[in-house]
């Protein structure tokens, strides 16, 4: 069985039998080293595989996980979330329905609530179905069923947070850049960059890209244009670290954007920056398929600087 083929069994025979991470790696191997295999980090040996699935009843009848299964539910995901970063609200509300009919028929890890209920908030608050206090008090007190000290004001950098955790954390923040917040906004991506550079986190890859760009653009339109291109730079000499050159659009659409806000008296040298950055973007979103939201965006801006 390949490496990605046992991470995905492991962790999903532990969310089938609601274990936590902690209950799970018990007698085992330590808490972090189970989240590495769970993220495709780190490959467990064979005896370890064995005894993580031994202990969760993977080779009896009492835990019916199989590839096939863990592919469906992990296709359901991914397929919401691409919908969700495409803000097509309706298919992801079809998409969320199939995967609660799918997991929901038991008992769950909180895990797997987190990661639905997530969903259903930023689907009913863009939908305008709740309220902004709702939406806040909701996504608080989602993230405080497994972070119980969690407090706006502190973000500790010594413990070991889930994907889902920082997703929600992100969404958060995104909630202030929205309202124009964008101090406190930043002030939470300040405190989550912190802790992914503490180095005692694992960079999955979609909560960094998403904090990363993010940060960047609430730093940008705080009129930080400086600091909005050097968290840029940082994004992309981190996704060519992790080989996903294909997500570069964005983050190249905010260099020529910030490059072209903080200065009212460009250059021509620097006007063919700008305008080589946003071309660029623009490519490159029309080529990976990009949200239809983005390109279109970019492509209005390209023909705004071109005139």
């Amino acid at each position: 069985m390949g490496e990605y083929a046992k991470s995905k069994m492991i962790k999903q025979a532990r969310l089938l039998k609601a274990y936590s991470q902690e209950k799970l790696a018990e007698n085992i191997c330590e808490t972090e080293t189970l989240n590495r295999y769970e993220n495709g980090k780190l490959e467990p040996t064979d005896e370890k595989y064995s005894q993580l699935m031994k202990k969760m009843g993977a080779f009896s009848d009492r835990c019916y996980v199989t590839e096939s299964n863990v592919s469906k539910i992990e296709m359901l995901k991914n397929q919401l979330l691409i919908a969700l970063d495409k803000s097509e609200y309706d298919v992801a509300e079809k998409e969320l329905k199939k995967l609660e009919n799918l997991i929901l028929t038991g008992k769950y890890a909180v895990e797997e609530y987190q990661f639905i209920r997530r969903i259903k908030l930023v689907i009913l608050w863009n939908k305008k179905k709740i309220s902004d206090k709702q939406y806040l008090e909701g996504l608080i007190n989602l993230l405080q069923t497994t972070f119980k000290d969690f407090a706006l004001e502190k973000f500790p950098v010594c413990r070991v947070f889930t994907e889902i955790e920082m997703l929600i954390i992100n969404d958060i923040a995104v909630y202030f850049g929205e309202k124009k917040r964008y101090k406190d906004a930043c002030k939470i991506y300040e405190n989550m960059e912190r802790y992914y550079e503490s180095g005692i986190v694992i960079n999955d890859h979609k909560p960094r890209y998403k904090i990363l760009l993010n940060y960047s653009n609430f730093m940008g339109l705080s009129g930080e244009y400086d600091k909005c291109i050097e968290i840029c730079k940082k994004g992309i000499k981190w996704l060519k670290q992790q080989g996903k050159e294909k997500e570069l659009c964005n983050f190249l659409f905010n260099i020529g954007w910030a490059m072209n806000m903080r200065n009212e008296n460009l250059s021509e040298n620097e006007k063919l920056k700008v305008k080589a950055y946003i071309w660029l973007a623009l490519k490159l979103g029309e080529y990976y398929s990009e949200s239809p939201q983005s390109v279109e965006l970019i492509k209005q801006y390209y023909k705004k600087i071109k005139e």
